[in-house]
């Protein structure tokens, strides 16, 4: 149930970071990614992610590890939107 908590949260976070751009150039996007564990399922998940914003230059990732943590999740999250 946490883990669905947080996973709006950081929507809730991107989605606000997306729509406070407002600019007549290319709008870049930075798009925090925080896996709560580290392991081969996850390590996939952030190759493809790579690979995908590979394709628009206006597109930088973050990612972190929260080692289940939900607190630090979320601190990485919103660090991520910040900077």
């Amino acid at each position: 149930m946490k883990y669905n908590s947080i996973c709006c949260i950081g929507l809730l976070i991107l989605l606000a970071l997306i729509s406070s751009c407002s600019s007549n150039r290319e709008k870049k996007y930075r798009i925090g990614v925080s896996q709560c564990s580290d392991d081969i399922w996850r390590d996939k998940q952030n190759s493809e992610l790579k690979i995908g914003a590979y394709f628009h230059d206006n597109v930088e990732l973050r990612f972190a590890v929260a080692y289940d943590s939900d607190e630090r999740q979320i601190q990485q999250i919103e660090l991520a939107s910040t900077c």
